[in-house]
């Protein structure tokens, strides 16, 4: 029988837990989204929008009660929030609403706005309170969002009203800026400057006007401290006088000043003729032209010094200095860490980009583990070369990779140099003259030189000498890298060898001796030579004597045969006689031949 009880009150508590909040649920309010009511544009399922005019808003809002007479007399008190940075006035609204013939409590309502309101979309949350029929209290909150459109642009920006100009003040003071007074090279009027001598700064201020007691106080304002060229100080100074008031204010300048024009506020304080306190501001503008140039205001900032460590090759050792093909040379480098902070798991590499040059290990790498700031270390490895590598310069890196206590990495890569020497070998085109030439004939030889070996040659110049055979020019090949050629020809004028030079005249044989001569990156000097030859065809084997020779001979021959006649007693004939001896004769036989042809031209006419 206990236990029969015991499992009723379980089944009533359990159904009295369910029961209440099926009957909350049941006078929970809700908005009611398929009417249209009062002056609504679209239901709220249709995306209801609040009305905005007139310099109001009017928002509608229908509630229902799911449940059937469960609000306490059907009455719900509605307190509208409204945003306090919004559009509308603040007023304090809050009404009660009954609940009409079709079970709505409609809440309908206008709300003024403000005439400064800026345009926006803006919420309204309504806070409705009620009770259900046991006196239990209810709150609910809805919300709805106006959209102002006849406001204020947000991002509008109102002007700053200009400022009135102060009307001048009846008796106040102003500069004598016509009046040059001692310690200034103009006035004011014509363009006064301060005067800076000996890193001082004299400030010269006339005023004039008329001040209760005839004394008016000067006082500096320095502006901003910073960059600022004058050393900070308290500078004020009193003068007494009868509307003239001359002050000088002398203000050390600093030693590492920049330089610039700077300007100096002066405020004059004095009592005005009625007794009252007055301060008025004069501003000078002092140049600095003996200081230091000022810095670049567009230069990009230095980096602030940052916490790491970094590390650095202070030396490199390389035994031996020079090497060959297939040798083995070795480096030895000082790691120094420079930075401020511990190198951890610092690791080495090493090698070649360049063809020819490869680690003598397989793995390049050496671990160096940890690198306190401040201290160094020390890391050797070999490296080889192969047979086919190209003399000169070489280059290889050494690269270092390490981490920071947080983890931060770095790395860093320098190149350095090795001499490479390779013995130096060539190849050429065979030089032949043609067998045959004639006097007189220009040939072209070909002078083609090749480099076959891994190292340049220096300054290929090509050469031929020899009786008759007589280049226009050497021909110069300059450097030729390895692998590559150099080209060129050389032009010979072939004639028959004077005199002085050896020559077998009765074979017409020319020999010459071809020469290429070279020097390798040491500047030894090596040569090839070649012996040519070739036959000139149109060589006489007895030279004939010239003209001269042989009227000389005859002149001396008729010299000679009139010595002989005057020997022997006989006249000299005179050339002139055997002229006019000669001339008769021609003139005679023209005679005859005139004569001859007038008798015929007569015997014919008959």
């Amino acid at each position: 029988m206990k236990q029969k009880v015991i499992l009723f009150f379980l089944i009533i508590s359990i159904l009295f837990n369910f029961s209440i909040p099926s009957l909350a649920d049941e006078t929970t309010l809700r908005i009611e989204t398929t009417g249209k009511y009062s002056s609504m544009s679209a239901s709220y399922a249709n995306g209801y929008i609040p009305t905005v005019g007139g310099g109001q808003a009017h928002v509608v809002l229908p509630l229902i009660d799911p449940g059937t007479d469960d609000i306490f007399e059907n009455i719900i008190t509605v307190t509208p929030i409204l945003p306090l940075d919004g559009p509308f006035r603040h007023v304090n609204y809050e009404f009660e609403v009954t609940r009409d013939v079709n079970g709505v409590y409609l809440i309908d309502r206008s709300y003024p706005l403000n005439p400064k309101r800026v345009n926006g979309t803006y919420e309204i949350t309504f806070l409705v309170q009620y009770k259900d029929d046991l006196g239990e209290p209810f709150t609910q909150s809805f919300t709805v969002y106006v959209t102002i459109v006849d406001g204020i642009d947000p991002d509008y920006e109102e002007p700053e009203p200009t400022p009135e100009p102060t009307p001048p003040v009846a008796g106040e003071l102003r500069i004598d800026s016509n009046t040059l007074y001692p310690g200034m090279e103009k006035s004011y009027a014509q363009g006064y400057v301060p005067t800076v001598v000996n890193g001082t700064a004299t400030i010269i201020l006339p005023l004039i006007g008329l001040a209760y007691y005839g004394e008016v106080t000067l006082t500096a304002d320095l502006g901003e401290l910073e960059d600022n060229p004058f050393v900070v100080g308290n500078y004020s100074q009193t003068v007494y006088g009868r509307g003239q008031y001359v002050f000088q204010l002398d203000i050390p300048l600093r030693n590492d000043r920049y330089n610039g024009s700077y300007p100096v506020t002066l405020y004059a304080d004095y009592l005005d003729l009625d007794g009252m306190m007055t301060q008025q501001s004069f501003t000078v503008t002092v140049t600095i032209s003996d200081g230091q140039e000022p810095p670049d205001p567009y230069a990009d900032p230095e980096p602030e010094p940052v916490d790491k460590p970094e590390l650095f090759i202070s030396n490199c050792v390389i035994a031996p200095e020079s090497v060959s093909g297939d040798e083995q040379f070795t480096v030895e480098v000082t790691i120094d860490n420079i930075g401020s902070l511990r190198a951890r798991n610092a690791k080495l590499t090493y090698g070649s980009d360049e063809e020819g040059i490869l680690p003598a290990e397989t793995a390049g790498a050496i671990l160096l583990g940890t690198i306190d700031n401040g201290k160094s270390t020390t890391a050797s490895f070999i490296l080889k070369t192969t047979h086919d590598v190209l003399a000169g310069n070489r280059s290889f890196y050494v690269a270092l990779d390490y981490i920071d206590l947080y983890g931060g990495e770095y790395s860093s890569t320098r190149q350095f140099l090795i001499s490479v020497y390779q013995p130096v070998d060539i190849t050429y085109d065979l030089v032949v003259l043609p067998k045959e030439v004639e006097a007189g004939e220009t040939i072209t030889i070909p002078s083609n030189v090749f480099n076959i070996g891994k190292s340049y040659l220096r300054n290929v110049t090509i050469t031929l000498t020899g009786a008759g055979l007589y280049p226009k020019s050497s021909v110069f090949l300059g450097d030729i890298p390895p692998g590559e050629p150099g080209i060129g020809e050389m032009e010979v004028l072939v004639e028959i060898p004077a005199a002085t030079e050896e020559f077998d005249a009765s074979s017409g044989i020319l020999s010459g001796n071809y020469v290429i001569r070279y020097q390798d990156d040491t500047g030894e000097m090596y040569s090839v030579d070649m012996e040519v030859e070739t036959k000139i065809t149109n060589l006489e084997p007895e030279i004939e004597e010239s003209y001269e020779d042989v009227y000389m001979e005859g002149y001396a021959a008729d010299a000679a045969d009139d010595d002989a006649g005057e020997e022997n007693g006989d006249p000299p004939i005179q050339w002139w006689v055997i002229a006019i001896i000669g001339l008769a004769v021609v003139l005679i036989i023209l005679a005859i031949i005139v004569l001859y042809m007038f008798a015929r031209k007569t015997r014919h006419g008959r």
